[in-house]
């Protein structure tokens, strides 16, 4: 069962360029939100085509992982595992960037509250692309 999470922040329509670094697809997408489950971890969103018409999207957010407390990027394209032992995962996202958000476990089992920006996500033709 994938539990889902809606976006916070304020988010702005407009197609956004597809540059390298932060993600942009934000700027012409709305009803962000997670999907999350114990095998992976999905961003969905509902995003302009470019022609006026809103589609239903997601994309995989692999290579982030809990290391000691903290969420890091991994190997790329490696299926992402911090969810196994972080808790209240949400995501916010403005129109400059968007960011990942949980309390993670330490390997003391402290918990900790940490956050790591999602990149290179863009909207083309109204998908989720890298």
């Amino acid at each position: 069962m994938r539990l889902l999470l809606l976006a916070t922040g304020f988010l702005a329509l407009g197609i956004g360029s597809a540059a390298a670094g932060s993600s942009s697809f934000q700027r012409s997408c709305t009803d962000i939100r997670l999907e999350v489950d114990r095998r992976s971890v999905y961003l969905s969103a509902t995003c302009d085509n470019g022609r006026g018409r809103q589609r239903g999207t997601d994309i995989e957010l692999t290579g982030i992982h809990n290391d000691d407390g903290r969420l890091v990027r991994g190997t790329p394209g490696a299926a992402s595992s911090f969810q196994r032992s972080c808790r209240d995962i949400r995501i916010d996202a403005s129109r400059k960037r968007v960011v990942l958000e949980a309390t993670c476990q330490s390997r003391s089992g402290r918990w900790r509250d940490t956050r790591i920006e999602i990149e290179d996500i863009h909207n083309i033709n109204g998908r989720l692309q890298r």
